[in-house]
Order: structure tokens, then sequence, then C-alpha cells
């Protein structure tokens, strides 16, 4: 996938119009400007939980480091891709430290 790069040192933050309801095994979000749902598995929740706005993406890739087994790039390369996703579906904005 051809995803642009965001910086590493970017925080995202989630929109405020996103709403969020937790279930047993995902995460479920409705944005209410688009009327469009969206679930996240495990990994994809607490990634929504770190983007406080707070965190930089570089912060969050040490956080999935320290939770999960996989290497630093391929964690990276993932993140990126689900923070460009979420982006384009205006889940989050992304903003420069």
């Amino acid at each position: 996938m051809n995803t642009p790069q965001f910086s590493l040192e970017y925080c995202p933050m989630r929109r405020r119009t996103v709403l969020v309801q937790s279930g047993t095994t995902q995460l479920v979000l409705f944005n209410g400007e688009t009327g469009a749902y969206y679930s996240l598995d495990e990994v994809g929740t607490m990634v929504w939980g770190l983007c406080d706005g707070a965190h930089s993406v570089s912060e969050i890739v040490t956080r999935l480091f320290e939770e999960y087994d996989a290497s630093v790039e391929i964690l990276q390369t993932d993140l990126m891709e689900l923070l460009h996703e979420m982006t384009q579906k205006n889940l989050l904005l992304v903003k420069a430290a």
C-alpha cells in the first residue's frame, strides 16, 4: 500500500464528533458527520486510546513495541497505514507536535 508518511513527531487526535461504544472484544466508532460505523480490534483500540493529541506517532510505536511481539519497522508501517486510513475517514486529526 502506498501510504503517505506522517512525521513520527505528529500527534494524532480523535475527532470530537466521533462517538465510541465499547463492545466485548472490539471498539465501535460512529462518525456523526458521515453516518459511518467502524470497528477496531484490540490493537486498533489501543491505538485509538493513544490518539489523544498528546502522544506522538513515535511514542505510539514504542507503546505497541512494548505490548506486541513485532519489529519496530513492521509496527511503524502498520501504524502509519492505520493512521492514514483513520484520517481519510475523518476519525482523526493529525497535528504537528
